[in-house]
């Protein structure tokens, strides 16, 4: 029988398990604590001024007629609610209409919206 790493999952209120063989499994991975932005406005602006490897938002969306926002939904943490109206500012200071945007909420795998 080969050597197997036992990896539980959270599933709903509880959690079920899985057995990997060790010889196939590579690592695990998963994200690290970190402190809060302590200006979350300052670091979007900054972000969207300066991305790393490319342009400003601005410079993106020149001459654009329209432009689709994609964002997770409401069962994330994004702060979408916070995110969203300085970007809009800026998409709108740079030439682009509000009827000329759209938002596109990514379900990933979950069930469709109601």
């Amino acid at each position: 029988m080969p050597d197997l790493t036992r990896y539980p999952i959270p599933y709903g209120d509880a959690s079920v398990s899985f057995d990997v063989p060790s010889a196939n499994l590579m690592g695990v991975y998963a994200p690290h604590d970190v402190a809060p932005l302590p200006d979350l406005d300052a670091a979007l602006s900054e972000a969207l001024s300066h991305p790393i490897g490319g342009p400003s938002l601005e410079d993106m969306v020149r001459g654009a007629r329209s432009v689709l926002l994609v964002v997770d939904d409401n069962t994330r943490p994004t702060p979408t609610d916070r995110l969203l109206p300085p970007l809009l500012d800026r998409l709108n200071a740079a030439g682009i209409p509000d009827e000329a945007i759209e938002l596109l909420i990514a379900l990933g795998t979950h069930r469709p919206m109601t």
